[in-house]
């Protein structure tokens, strides 16, 4: 414990240095008796002549320190002071200027009905401090003269004798004042003795008197700032809001008040009982006095160090620091300073332990340090690290470290048993697994088993968050449909008629053609017209340039009766298809309904056969093969061509059952009478009532199975992954924090798979991702880049990295955000988040789908000079990395399209030669872009690429550098 405080002392006390040689020399001479020495008496007179002049000094300075007080305690010119008479009419006038704004928002707030700011609440405050504010430097001058008034009683009772009083006090005088026959026997040892002595004295009294004397200084200071300040006091405490500074402003005054007064007091106080002490002293018998005298023997042959005198220092420097003390409770800027001078005291507390202890150390430290050099010697020489310690601490350091690391990997193993994560072979932990997993877990096994809905029996399990999955998608499936229902039975209301109302429909039609037949022979006549002045007369003149402005105007009239007509056309003709819908009788509207049901779950079974047609691998690689202009075998170009042949099939369903359901949909329902129609009006309420009562149903089991799958304790058990996680990805973050080179990150990369190391594999997979090259480790790894390259490398990470399912998935997403940040977009959104916070990989379409939203908000200037291969397209896996197995991606070949022109400009201008280059290398990369719409950054692409084929890039260099002048 010694040793601990020693350290501590010696690394952060300056002052223990310097006082550290005194207090050697006075260890010494005290241990040492008067015998042992005489042979040296000559160095005890010259420590006693050094020690002569340390206590001069100090001795002249508590004289000046106690003059200063006794001055600085009378001061008395608080309100008259030149700063405090001018600051304290600026801050008045300031405050009176305010006054206006005051009533102005007192004003307002009473027109809003702001209860806090009404006139009657506020008014007469105002009125009140706006009286005071002009006598606040009065009052405070009061309060400053009930304060004084007391401290000076006590200040009048020690002023008067000055600094001799305090000397007498502290025994000051009597420090280097022989003792009675204290000549006898007088020695450089006792002499530096009393020395050490008075020392000691002078240097505490030194402390707490020059701590008082600038309280007193701190208080007058603080008074004049508080006076300066009062009229602010004032306006605040009239404010809403102002109230709290107002009042931190009167307790800080009354804090600065008072302490003059105590520490007064307690001046006085401390000499008031030494006096006391010495009167009684005086009227002590005198048969007493033999033996009084001989047992108060001076230590030091001098009268400060007799018993009495030590007892008579103590008590007035205890009633001094009582002083201080107490005006620390107080508090203010005084009270604080108060504190400081206490810490001073206490530190000194420690100071005579801390210097002997800390000689022994040095001492031993010395030798140590010796014995270490000539170990270092050794171990440098031999090759062999002799030092054990550090070896020990060494190894303790490094098994902690892997310990830890192995703990981390369990409590991830088992979370992830907890979680039910697919294990390796493809299955899932079983019931009884996952809970025991889950109680072992602890922090997450103790809140579910205190959780009453969700303990560890009857917690969430990956089963059952897929079969509320189901029950949710399904239940939104259904409501949808029941409100599709809803509007169909709606709309049947406006699609009812009776007969009559038919057959006036048919005659409306009919009439409506013959008008159309009427328009159609009127605008032939007009373009028909070939005589003089007629239609095809004046444009024929009119494209020769040589019409006049009459026939100009003639030309745009019947232009523009044409146009009517054609209006008129079109308006007939929608007119029409609403009169003639196909016509159903009431007994049919159910089986209706059933067909267009029907129609609908065909083509919902029919986009998932397309879907399936065109996500299956061997489609896609056939599809790719020839986008990239490979030569295809007869029996590829056949299985490509047939599975084509589906997809068409498929469409043309698609097309022809959305047609009948139009039909269907906007079908006459024919009734015979008007009671008929009302019969069937009230049928259709009914029913949509009932599938309004539907979809409230489907509402409330929706809500269930969200606030269950919301509740699933299972969310905790993801929290606590993501924290082991980042707990591991961290550690291995540090180690490799200053590798950048791609070549060694790959190789951490592969021999952290190999070790299972998942916090080191995820920490260098995002920074290699960070530095522009993750491609080199998928490179490395027979992957490809992009959608395909992704979702190989999550399975890659499962089979070969020991990552479960989950976490290889959300290192893939995490990876692909960095890619997009960097500017590699095709790596970007291969996985997404579903409902249940489970990682599942996105579709390529939607993958391209967001690459595509991404791209769109680039600026075209940014997206040239910054395009990259890794942006644009993706290398296949399993082939290596050149232009020949690189493919643009949809995303960016939209992007390009949609922005044709303005690319192939800025292409032509700020684009990157070598990715020009990497482009046009390949003819079906051109062809592509020619066949998508991107024609002009085609023609750039194949532009720039002849230009820059003429010289190879040498020469370019050396023409360049040659044309230097």
């Amino acid at each position: 414990m010694i040793n601990n405080i020693v350290m501590k002392k010696l690394a952060s006390k300056k002052l223990l240095f310097l006082l550290l040689p005194l207090f050697l020399t006075a260890g010494l001479f005290l241990i040492v008796s008067p015998a042992q020495a005489v042979a040296g008496e000559w160095a005890y007179t010259v420590v006693q002549f050094l020690l002569s002049v340390f206590v001069s000094v100090l001795g002249l300075i508590l004289v000046q320190v106690l003059q200063a007080l006794t001055n600085i305690a009378s001061y008395q010119h608080f309100i008259d002071a030149r700063a405090v008479v001018l600051g304290w009419v600026i801050v008045r006038d300031i405050c009176n200027m305010f006054f206006v704004v005051v009533l102005m928002i007192i004003a307002f707030g009473t027109i809003l009905n702001l209860e806090n700011y009404n006139y009657k609440k506020l008014l007469p405050k105002l009125i009140l401090m706006a009286v005071l504010i002009n006598f606040s430097k009065t009052i405070c001058g009061l309060l400053i003269d009930v304060a004084q008034v007391v401290m000076l009683t006590f200040v009048n009772a020690f002023k008067d004798v000055g600094a001799a009083n305090f000397t007498d006090m502290f025994g000051i005088s009597s420090i280097l004042t022989l003792a009675k026959n204290g000549t006898d026997g007088i020695t450089g040892y006792t002499a530096a003795t009393a020395y050490v002595l008075g020392f000691i004295y002078l240097l505490v009294a030194i402390i707490v008197i020059f701590t008082m004397l600038m309280m007193l200084a701190m208080r007058i200071v603080m008074i004049w700032i508080y006076v300066v300040l009062s009229p602010a006091a004032y306006l605040l405490a009239a404010v809403p809001g102002g109230q709290k500074y107002s009042e931190q402003w009167w307790s800080e005054f009354v804090k600065n008040l008072i302490v003059g007064p105590v520490l007064a007091f307690f001046i006085w106080l401390s000499i008031a009982a030494l006096q006391v002490d010495n009167q009684a002293a005086q009227y002590s018998a005198n048969d007493q006095a033999a033996a009084a005298e001989s047992a108060d023997f001076p230590v030091a042959n001098t009268e400060a160090s007799k018993p009495s005198a030590l007892i008579k220092y103590v008590i007035a420097i205890g009633m001094l620091v009582g002083g201080l003390m107490v005006s620390q409770q107080i508090g203010g800027a005084a009270g604080s300073l108060a504190g400081k001078g206490m810490s001073v005291l206490q530190k000194g507390q420690s100071l005579a332990v801390g210097a002997v202890a800390g000689a022994g150390m040095f001492a031993l430290k010395k030798a140590g340090t010796g014995l270490s050099d000539l170990r270092d010697l050794a171990s440098e020489k031999m090759g062999v690290d002799l030092n054990v310690a550090a070896v020990m601490h060494r190894r303790s350091e490094q098994s902690e470290a892997n310990r830890q690391l192995r703990l981390q990997r369990i409590r991830k193993n088992t979370l992830s048993t907890a979680a039910g994560d697919v294990r390796e072979d493809g299955t899932r932990p079983g019931w009884v697994h996952r809970k025991m997993a889950l109680a072992s877990t602890g922090d997450v096994g103790w809140q579910n088993l205190v959780d009453k809905k969700h303990n560890i029996l009857t917690a969430g399990s990956p089963e059952k968050m897929e079969s509320m999955m189901k029950e949710i998608n399904s239940g939104t499936e259904n409501k949808a449909e029941a409100q599709s229902d809803i509007d169909l039975i709606q709309s049947e209301g406006a699609r009812t008629v009776t007969e009559a109302e038919r057959i006036n429909n048919i005659r409306d039609a009919r009439t409506l053609g013959q008008s159309n037949q009427e328009i159609r022979r009127q605008k032939e006549d007009i373009l028909n017209d070939a005589s003089t002045g007629g239609y095809k007369d004046l444009l024929e003149k009119e494209e020769r340039g040589v019409i006049s402005d009459s026939d100009q105007k003639a030309l745009d009239k019947k232009r523009n009766n044409i146009t009517q007509l054609e209006a008129k056309f079109n308006a007939n003709n929608e007119k029409i298809r609403d009169l003639s819908h196909m016509t159903i009788t009431a007994d049919k509207v159910e089986a209706t309904r059933n067909e267009i049901k029907s129609l609908k779950i065909d083509n919902k079974q029919l986009e998932k056969e397309r879907k399936a047609v065109e996500d299956d691998e061997s489609y896609k690689r056939l599809e790719r093969l020839e986008s990239q202009g490979a030569d295809l075998s007869p029996a590829d170009q056949t299985t490509l061509d047939s599975k084509r042949r589906v997809l068409g099939d498929i469409d043309l369903k698609i097309k022809a059952n959305s047609r009948q359901q139009d039909r269907l949909s906007n079908a006459y329902i024919v009734v015979k009478t008007e009671d008929e129609k009302k019969t069937e009006d009230k049928k259709r309420r009914q029913a949509v009532t009932k599938k309004e009562s539907e979809v409230e149903g489907w509402d409330k089991k929706i809500a269930d199975f969200t606030k269950i799958l919301d509740h699933n304790k299972l969310s905790e058990v993801q929290i606590a992954r993501t924290h082991v996680d980042a707990t591991m990805e961290g550690e291995a973050a540090k180690k490799i924090a200053t590798i950048t080179n791609s070549d060694q990150l790959v190789a951490i990369i592969r021999e952290a798979m190999e070790s299972k190391d998942q916090g080191l594999v995820q920490a260098a997979y995002k920074k290699i991702t960070k530095t522009g090259n993750y491609n080199d480790i998928h490179r490395a790894l027979g992957l490809g880049t992009g959608y395909e390259g992704m979702q190989k490398m999550a399975t890659y990470l499962q089979q070969h990295a020991g990552f479960s399912q989950q976490d290889a998935r959300g290192l893939v997403a995490e990876v692909g955000e960095i890619g997009k940040s960097v500017g590699h977009y095709q790596s970007f959104a291969a996985m997404s988040m579903d409902k249940s916070g489970q990682w599942q990989p996105t579709g390529r379409n939607e993958q391209q789908a967001s690459i595509f939203s991404e791209l769109s908000k680039v600026q075209i200037q940014k997206m040239v000079r910054e395009l990259n291969r890794l942006a644009a397209g993706s290398f296949q896996s399993g082939l290596p990395h050149t232009s020949q197995n690189w493919s643009f991606e949809p995303s960016m070949i939209a992007t390009i399209a949609s922005k044709d022109a303005a690319f192939a400009k800025q292409l032509e201008d700020t684009g990157a030669i070598s990715m020009i280059q990497f482009i046009g290398e390949n003819q079906k990369n051109l062809e592509i872009l020619e066949r998508n719409g991107a024609r002009q950054t085609a023609k750039t692409i194949r532009k720039l690429m002849a230009a820059n084929t003429k010289k190879s890039s040498v020469t370019r260099s050396l023409d360049t550098i040659k044309s230097i002048v």
